[in-house]
């Protein structure tokens, strides 16, 4: 799955991106985190979870981003080794991180 971002705002804590769900809570069931996107204020950190079987909250610390850049970003998943990976490149093609 592929998404453009550009942070140009400031916010406390954390903040969602996007979430792709198949309940309606946040964490509470097998479903309710199928795919989500989230971005702290701090750190300006990319956070992804994804539901695997088993795990309702499997999630990876991503790419770090900058205010002001425009970049294309892009999940892949993988089922059988139940993996997945986040990056994201800036308008200069140079990727931020794998």
């Amino acid at each position: 799955m592929g998404y453009d971002i550009k942070l140009t705002g400031d916010w406390s804590g954390w903040s969602n991106v996007f979430r792709i769900t198949g309940g309606d809570k946040n964490l509470s069931g097998p479903n309710d985190r199928q795919l989500a996107v989230f971005i702290h204020s701090g750190n300006k950190q990319l956070h992804t979870t994804i539901t695997t079987k088993g795990n309702n909250n499997m999630a990876m610390n991503g790419p770090t981003l900058k205010k002001g850049v425009q970049y294309r970003c892009l999940i892949t998943v993988s089922k059988k080794d139940k993996l997945f990976r986040h990056s994201c490149t800036n308008l200069s093609n140079k990727r931020v991180k794998t």
